[in-house]
């Protein structure tokens, strides 16, 4: 896996896509579970761009072009399993709005497929009560919230941390208020003092993920 992890980090930050991304579907087509894809290549080799960045080997520029390709990639997984009337769950994947990346929200989105969701991705975070119409009209069963711990995250900067902390209090009361599941992901939560979530509502990995779902 930390191979596989070392050669897709490697095309990535050369920016060599169309290899990255035939890397990534030789591996799925070898018969992995997506989730163990995610876990033990996916984030390893996030982790070996960060450490690329933090070695100044590359530019933070290459890396938020690195980190998008990825994102690019796993996408198209998401269509291997469209939105369908034949469906009978419906999930919500936001992202937190002071985050640039949105791969965690993306990986969650691809799982929540694998398991039979109907997937609605916001990006970033909408305000939470203009998300209430939608949520009766698509009838959605669960929301998902993911905060990563990478130095793009900018939710979990210092400066942002009593904020993500407060739109996390609100998203726990609004999904409360209206009797649905929500589910935290991520890192980023280990950097933040969240005492309301649940420890059955958060995850690291997307083992756990599936799990829960």
């Amino acid at each position: 896996f930390f191979e596989l992890s070392k050669i897709l980090a490697k095309q990535y930050a050369s920016t060599d896509t169309l290899s990255a991304s035939k890397t990534i579907n030789y591996i799925y087509m070898s018969g992995l579970e997506i989730a163990d894809i995610f876990d033990n290549v996916i984030e390893p080799s996030n982790d070996i761009i960060e450490e690329l960045v933090k070695s100044e080997k590359i530019s933070n520029t290459e890396e938020y072009i690195s980190r998008k390709n990825i994102t690019r990639s796993i996408e198209k997984f998401c269509d291997n399993k469209p939105n369908s009337k034949h469906n009978t769950k419906n999930a919500l994947c936001v992202n937190f709005e002071d985050n640039i990346p949105d791969l965690g929200v993306v990986m969650s989105e691809v799982i929540l497929r694998e398991k039979g969701y109907n997937v609605y991705n916001t990006g970033s975070q909408a305000k939470l009560g203009s998300l209430k119409d939608f949520i009766k009209t698509k009838n959605i069963d669960l929301a998902v919230f993911y905060l990563c711990n990478r130095q793009c995250c900018n939710s979990v900067a210092v400066k942002n941390l009593r904020k993500t902390i407060s739109q996390i209090d609100g998203i726990i009361s609004f999904f409360n208020s209206m009797n649905l599941k929500v589910l935290f992901g991520g890192e980023g939560l280990k950097l933040i003092d969240a005492k309301n979530i649940p420890p059955s509502n958060t995850f690291y990995t997307f083992n756990d993920f599936k799990n829960l779902i």
